[in-house]
């Protein structure tokens, strides 16, 4: 909802609005604290107190340009509690109902009416019956000066016959000039001509004057008669929409239902005469502009017959022609006014209502009349009403209808023409007393119930012997050491907190790993290597003693050496290892050169030192050549059997067996049985030939060595200052902090972005802080040091200061258990918002279960406090200028009417005194009450007779004697025969408690109903709470036509029937009624007194019919307002 009355002064770098014309201070129109101003520059700032109609203060300070006459635009949209709701909605029907009272003394007054404005202001307008008066006589002197109007027509016809004439005249004098010039004679003649002829249009000159001002007061006349016209089209208008409200109006009753029919009849016969009037206006308007046309067509007929002609005559003639050029003007004018009053007379067209149709309708007292077309008079209704009432028809009574009924107490009787006498329902009540109840039923004696079968799962009675078999199955079905819960707890430990200590032990150990589970797979033995074969795969591998020795080195160096290789200096590439042949094992570059001789070839020569024939073709290398027989014609010659030999000239030994190409051989210790004798120790070596140094100590193999810094204390030589290094030859950044190795470094989570928690932090010793200090602190902690920083501080009255209300505004904010956090970019942007616990936070005022928001823009910025209301801290009524939930005004200093106390006046503004209470005087009472000394009537205490004038002694009280009662009363101590109360036994001998459970009713504290709760009497409540979230709504559809369904409905003062067959008066609204104007608001249910259906009414849904129809009603009298 909005807003938007008056205008608004927005001033820079201020938090104060003043209005014009606005009423911000009244209830109704909901502007509150906490509600949206949107200002100019299109930000939304937040109310934070109303001061009166016409100035407002905001939280923050409005930051756009000064501006004026801005057109308000508050957001109302409001949430709070039904009480709170309740407030304004009555504030708001209020309005409505003196709005509507305000109209109705507006169509019934004889004089002036003062009306107030949306501003406050006063302005006095004349009532309806004087404006259809004024109206009347407007149109009563157009028709007694309507031959005036007539006559003016027929001098602007002349007017412009006139000027037509002295056009042609001015032609035809400027040929004749032409001829006069040729002849004296002829310009003698034409002299004499033009003189007269000057005479002439003098004449006409005059007549075409006074034509037009006849003319100009003509059109004048036609105009304000359509303006007139319009006014009374207005008129009627207002007419009719005062007589649609007279009809709304003339539901709240019968006897003002009357007077409003004869009013809305009067304004319907009224706007009827103004659409006539209009009709007869735009008729005469017609009427002047033809005539003005016919004249203006005589006039230019009249201009060709002029004779004399000269140079004055043709200026006399041009004026002639403006005058007709006015006339044909003022006939478009009255065209204009001709349409206007057509229009007025379409938007005032009235016709007879019909019952498909509103409209106007004539009423009637007669109760024996079929029409169709009158409206009944309260006193034809009341008269039905009075014959209906007298009249009585002696039916039987049905099921489907009231009448004469005959009583039974039969209680065994299935008869529906039969009514039950109180004897038989107590017969039926008596009889259901005896029997248990359906919910929660209590039960004495040894009832029964079937035994189910085990593994029965459902809802039915377990009996003991079901029970006591599940048990027995249970502890069949375990050890026999484990078969009773003693042994259970042994086998447990007993420890009553097993799941704990099983779940803190169980967290000491090793999570799962599924790599360490492929090793712990292994069968691992000496000699073995693991290694991973895949993912989460493992295997071992043999490790020599020689792979010991080298994985046991703590450098690379040391391995070199271990393995007797070099290094080409310290920063030169590394000699790699050789072969077994003396050979590289991998391509190498030697950027220097090599020294002494090289056998063998390179792989990348181009030319051979000497060529070679191939097939006696010389070959160099250095270009391709053709071999004759091969790749080109020619013979090979070839000596011996090369091409296509079989076997070998010489046979060869292969590991001792000879072999000449003729047949496939075996190698003993190869791929059959046997060995291969091999020179040197390579199969069985325990030592190496030539020592070699690892780690700079020699290394032979017969035993395993040491290796400084490796496996003993000393230091291996490496290249570079790896094993010194003290700095970065580089420097690096670390989220933006330069590091080089030579001194420690720290990142703050801002560095990071990422927030900063501190847990249970103390802020001081129980002291108020101002804002500024609490700031302070805050710094002092860090906390804009990160772009998002939070704490709890500690719950400790004793070390944990407070903000004051003089630096807040809003309330006193307890630090201790408090929750702080702090937005920020620094010290110079940044928000805090702070959460109180819900208990006392040991400071004087504190203010609980709250969150406190303070937010700094800058030196040019204003920050102020603000606090959050929430479901555990509610506004009051006084802090959103709403009523109280009681009705009373929340800080009344004065009774608008002063009441008499004991025949003293009271108006609440001063203390007073009642004689013969609080000072000597008496009060005047009725009867003897005040200095009664004796009973007018004796009464009997205990067989003593006493009349008050006396003290009276009774027997077996505090003189001797016996009290005569029945029975042993007087000094039992036991019921003779035990009774039970709702379940439990009861003999006098000892006091018994019974529950709200046994009874079936809900405790005194509250508790849950699961399902309905139907109930026949009255519910008083503190308040109620509907839900109401929109998150739980769907589907939702506006309510149109509210006004047309609040229609439907009629507020009705009846009684209604109760439980115990008494009837009560009440006020409410009839559900068939309802169910007419909107089916969604109704229900069904059964009656719990009649037993048979009935209609209930959601009266919630009735405040949403009510909101869109005053929403309808409101705009409508803005509209009747503005006009």
């Amino acid at each position: 909802m909005w807003y938007r009355e008056g205008t608004i002064t927005f001033t820079q770098g201020s938090n104060t609005l003043v209005g014009a014309g606005t009423a911000w201070n009244v209830t109704a129109n909901g502007v509150l604290p906490g509600m949206i101003v949107v200002a100019p520059d299109n930000k939304l700032y937040e109310i934070k107190s109303v001061t009166n109609d016409t100035t407002l203060t905001l939280v923050e300070n409005y930051t756009g340009e000064t501006q004026s006459d801005i057109p308000c635009r508050i957001i109302t949209t409001y949430e709070g509690d039904l009480t709170q709701f309740s407030a304004r909605f009555t504030a708001l029907l209020s309005r409505m109902s003196g709005d509507a009272k305000t109209v109705r003394n507006w169509l019934t007054a004889v004089d002036e009416v003062t009306l107030e404005r949306e501003d406050g202001t006063n302005v006095n307008v004349k009532p309806l019956s004087k404006i259809i008066a004024e109206h009347n006589k407007h149109v009563e002197w157009y028709e007694n000066n309507t031959n005036a109007i007539n006559s003016a027509g027929d001098k602007a016809k002349q007017a412009a016959a006139s000027a037509s004439a002295a056009a042609k005249s001015a032609n035809l004098a400027s040929s004749k000039a032409t001829q006069a010039s040729n002849s004296a004679l002829d310009a003698t003649a034409s002299k004499n001509a033009a003189n007269k002829s000057a005479s002439s249009a003098k004449a006409s000159e005059t007549s075409a004057l006074e034509a037009k001002n006849a003319a100009a007061i003509s059109a004048s006349t036609a105009s304000t008669k359509a303006t007139e016209a319009t006014s009374s089209a207005n008129a009627a208008l207002v007419s009719k929409e005062a007589a649609k409200l007279s009809e709304m109006n003339a539901a709240s009753g019968a006897g003002s239902a009357s007077t409003s029919a004869n009013q809305a009849r009067e304004s319907a016969r009224s706007a009827k005469t103004s659409a006539n009037q209009a009709s007869t206006y735009a008729s005469a308007a017609r009427a002047s502009k033809d005539e003005a046309s016919r004249k203006s067509a005589e006039a230019s007929t009249s201009a060709s017959n002029a004779s004399s002609k000269s140079a004055e005559s043709a200026a006399k003639a041009e004026e002639a022609k403006q005058s007709q050029t006015s006339a044909l003007a003022s006939a478009e004018r009255a065209e204009i006014a001709a349409t206007r009053a057509e229009r007025a007379l379409s938007a005032i067209s009235l016709h007879d209502a019909s019952l498909t149709m509103k409209g106007i309708v004539k009423l009637s007292s007669e109760t024996s009349s079929s029409s169709e077309e009158f409206a009944a008079t309260p006193k034809a209704v009341k008269a039905a009403f009075d014959l209906a009432k007298s009249k009585y028809t002696a039916n039987d009574a049905t099921t489907s209808q009231k009448g004469l009924v005959q009583l039974s107490s039969d209680t065994n009787n299935a008869s529906e023409s039969l009514a039950a006498t109180t004897k038989a329902v107590k017969s039926v009540k008596d009889l259901a007393d005896r029997k248990a109840a359906i919910n929660s039923p209590a039960f004495t004696g040894t009832p029964t119930a079937p035994t189910a079968t085990q593994g029965t799962n459902n809802t039915q009675i377990a009996t003991t012997a079901y029970v006591r078999e599940a048990i027995s199955g249970l502890v069949g079905s375990s050890p026999e050491a484990l078969d009773t819960l003693n042994e259970l707890a042994r086998a447990l430990g007993d420890d009553p907190d097993f799941a704990t200590t099983m779940t803190n032990k169980l967290a000491t150990k090793q999570p799962l790993d599924a790599t360490l589970t492929a090793l712990a797979g292994l069968t691992t033995a000496a000699n073995k290597l693991p290694y991973f074969t895949g993912n989460d795969t493992a295997g071992l591998a043999t490790i020599t003693s020689v792979g010991r020795d080298i994985l046991s080195k703590a450098s690379v160096q040391a391995i070199i050496q271990y393995l007797g290789l070099k290094e080409n200096g310290t920063s030169g590439d590394k000699i790699p290892l050789l072969s077994t042949a003396n050979t590289w094992s991998a391509k190498q570059t030697f950027s220097n050169g090599l020294a002494g001789s090289l056998n063998g070839n390179s792989d990348t020569a181009t030319k051979l030192k000497a060529a070679r024939k191939i097939g006696g073709v010389p070959f160099d290398g250095s270009s391709d050549i053709n071999l004759p027989g091969v790749n080109s014609t020619g013979t090979q010659s070839t000596s011996g059997n090369a091409a296509s030999a079989t076997k070998l000239a010489t046979p060869r030994s292969i590991g001792g067996m000879l072999f000449d190409g003729t047949a496939n051989i075996d190698l003993p210790g190869v791929n059959k049985v046997g060995n291969q004798s091999t020179t040197g120790n390579a199969g069985s070596a325990t030592r190496l030939q030539t020592a070699r140094t690892i780690g700079g100590v020699s290394f032979n193999g017969t035993a395993n060595i040491d290796l400084p810094g490796v496996n003993k204390a000393g230091n291996q030589n490496t290249s570079g200052n790896a094993a010194t290094a003290t700095k970065l030859a580089t420097a690096r950044k670390i989220n933006g902090v330069s590091f080089d190795g030579s001194k420690n470094i720290s990142i703050t989570p801002k560095q990071l972005g990422a927030a900063k928690y501190v847990a249970n932090l103390a802020t001081g010793n129980t002291q108020e802080w101002t804002t500024a200090q609490f700031v302070a602190w805050l710094n002092s902690q860090g906390a804009f040091d990160a772009t998002q920083w939070s704490t709890r501080c500690s719950w400790s009255y004793g070390s944990n200061c407070y903000i004051g209300n003089a630096s807040t505004g809003c309330g006193v904010i307890p630090l201790a258990g408090s929750v702080i956090e702090v937005f920020s970019t620094g010290t110079s942007n940044y928000t805090i918002r702070i959460t109180t616990p819900s208990t006392s936070g040991g400071a004087s005022g504190a203010v609980l279960n709250s969150e406190f928001i303070y937010t700094y823009n800058g030196d040019n910025y204003s920050p102020t406090w603000r606090r959050n209301y929430s479901s555990q801290n509610k506004p009051t009524a006084s802090e959103i200028g709403a009523l109280a939930s009681n009705g009373n005004a929340v800080s009344a200093t004065k009774l608008k009417t002063a009441r008499n106390i004991g025949g003293v006046s009271f108006d609440g503004t001063a203390n007073i005194d009642l004689p013969g209470v609080n000072k000597a005087g008496n009060q005047n009472t009725s009867g003897n009450a005040a200095t009664a000394t004796k009973l007018k009537t004796s009464r009997t205490i205990g067989g003593v007779s006493f009349d008050g004038s006396a003290n009276i002694n009774l027997p077996g009280v505090n003189t001797s004697g016996n009290q005569n009662t029945s029975g042993n009363a007087a000094s039992a101590t036991k019921l003779q025969t035990a009774r039970t109360i709702n379940g439990v036994s009861f003999d006098g001998t000892k006091n018994i408690s019974i529950s709200a459970a046994q009874i079936g009713a809900l405790p005194i504290g509250g508790g849950t109903i699961t399902g309905n709760l139907t109930v026949n009497g009255n519910g008083s409540f503190n308040d109620v709470q509907i839900r109401s979230d929109k998150r739980n709504k769907r589907n939702l559809v506006k309510l149109d036509n509210a006004l047309d369904r609040l229609e439907a409905l009629t507020g009705y003062l009846y009684e209604i029937q109760l439980s115990d067959d008494s009837w009560k008066t009440s006020v409410g609204l009839i559900a068939q009624d309802a169910q007419k104007a909107l089916s969604e608001l109704v229900t069904e249910d059964t009656d719990v007194i009649s037993g048979e259906k009935r209609l209930c009414l959601n009266y919630n849904g009735i405040i949403a019919l009510l909101v869109e129809g005053f929403k309808t009603l409101r705009h409508e009298i803005k509209e009747l307002r503005e006009k």
